[in-house]
């Protein structure tokens, strides 16, 4: 049986970088991942500011530098929000995860690619791994197992938890040459809220050099789902006329792709010789549904919980507990506690669409409210400071709603 210290289970961003750290640190660190090192993850491909300082990109991994949002409310008012102070990137996620991939392999960590967890056992002060690694059975004794395994549902048993509530991302990877879509687009990702398309959350395209991500957000339950999309595609006055003439970009033979999003945290991401990092610990912007800055800084956090309990040798459900403490700290307390509350607000309810027009109405007229809509984008600030503005703006959102679909609202802890 072979042994190592720590094991990773998901070559994601979380897993890497956890990989990445653990390994500088001269720990034995093996990282399994189920597909090959070029897998692409279904993702707009979208990586914040925080994102980007906290581990910064390759130029030859960006597609584009991002220096501003266009935001469409279902009447088809808009607002440009952004700053080139606070650049966010595009990127194609399976050159990104290789990336990040042979970065951890570079500092010491071995990567193997093809790797299928079978059974994960658990022990007192040790975890049992049985796996297939290119189709060979392998087994692996470590002490501590990183999951970065994200939304894989059958995983949870291993840990004793249950897997976090989902929605679903559908996107399509398209075609159109590099000059129109700097006519069409250009360094701009453009946000679309209307309910007839993407119910919770919203439709996006986001531009790379010659192609683009455009997709939706669906509850599960939506039927249809695949319909919404191509609606917007085609159907929608001002997204349709910008994608015109594009046609499927295949990456790893596929064009369409779907994937399940965590709706809300984990209330338990770690136990006896375990952590739950990114999207396996539910950490993704319930606003935005953007995952990738919380799992390189979930990542982050697991590894550094990780080298002070080798300090202690001592891998209990206790010691590791640090890890969800500061996470609920740095992430969730003035970030995801925050999305929540403006997902809560913004999605779900029958006046979704008559608010979201009311933001950006009064995003064209208020500097903060813009400043406000550009932070939802870029995460410079964090979502409290979001929360903030726009609840300092609620007499104007009344204005704007009416007394009667204020009072609806009022439910929902908008006021």
């Amino acid at each position: 049986m072979e042994r190592n210290d720590v094991t990773i289970v998901g070559g994601g961003p979380s897993g890497s970088v956890c990989a990445k750290i653990l390994a500088e640190k001269g720990l034995n660190v093996v990282l399994l991942e189920k597909f090959g090192r070029d897998r692409h993850k279904p993702c707009a491909g979208g990586i914040s500011t925080p994102a980007y300082e906290l581990v910064p990109i390759p130029g030859n991994l960006i597609e584009r530098k991002i220096v501003s949002g266009l935001i469409v409310s279902a009447s088809n008012n808009s607002v440009i929000v952004g700053s080139p102070a606070e650049p966010g990137f595009t990127v194609y996620r399976s050159s990104y995860d290789k990336w990040l991939m042979d970065e951890a392999e570079k500092s010491g960590a071995t990567v193997e690619n093809y790797a299928k967890v079978r059974v994960l056992d658990i022990k007192e002060d040790e975890v049992i791994i049985k796996a297939e690694i290119e189709g060979k059975p392998r087994d692996i004794l470590c002490r501590v197992v990183v999951g970065a395994f994200g939304c894989s549902p059958n995983f949870y048993k291993f840990f004793g938890l249950n897997p976090p509530p989902y929605v679903m991302g559908l996107a399509y990877e398209l075609f159109l040459p590099e000059k129109i879509i700097d006519e069409r687009i250009g360094d701009t990702i453009e946000v679309y809220f209307n309910t007839d398309y993407a119910n919770p959350g919203y439709s996006w395209i986001f531009p790379k050099k010659s192609g683009v991500n455009v997709g939706i957000i669906s509850l599960l339950s939506n039927g249809s789902k695949m319909k919404r999309l191509n609606n917007f595609l085609e159907q929608h006055p001002i997204a349709s006329k910008k994608l015109k003439g594009a046609v499927p970009k295949k990456l790893n033979q596929r064009s369409f792709f779907t994937s399940l999003i965590p709706a809300r945290p984990l209330e338990k991401t770690y136990g006896n010789c375990f952590l739950l990092v990114g999207d396996a610990a539910g950490l993704v912007d319930p606003l935005t549904y953007e995952g990738i800055g919380y799992a390189l800084e979930s990542g982050v956090l697991a590894a550094e919980t990780i080298i002070r309990a080798c300090e202690f040798n001592d891998f209990s459900e206790g010691i590791l507990s640090f890890y969800q403490s500061r996470w609920m700290q740095e992430i969730y307390l003035y970030n995801i506690k925050y999305a929540q509350k403006l997902s809560e607000i913004m999605y779900g309810h029958k006046l979704s669409n008559k608010l979201g027009d009311a933001i950006v109405e009064l995003a064209t007229e208020d500097e903060d409210v813009n400043k406000a809509l550009r932070y939802v984008l870029t995460r410079k600030e964090p979502r409290k400071r979001v929360y903030e503005i726009l609840m300092s703006r609620k007499l104007k959102l009344v204005k704007k709603l009416g007394l009667l679909n204020s009072a609806r609202i009022l439910k929902r802890a908008l006021f």
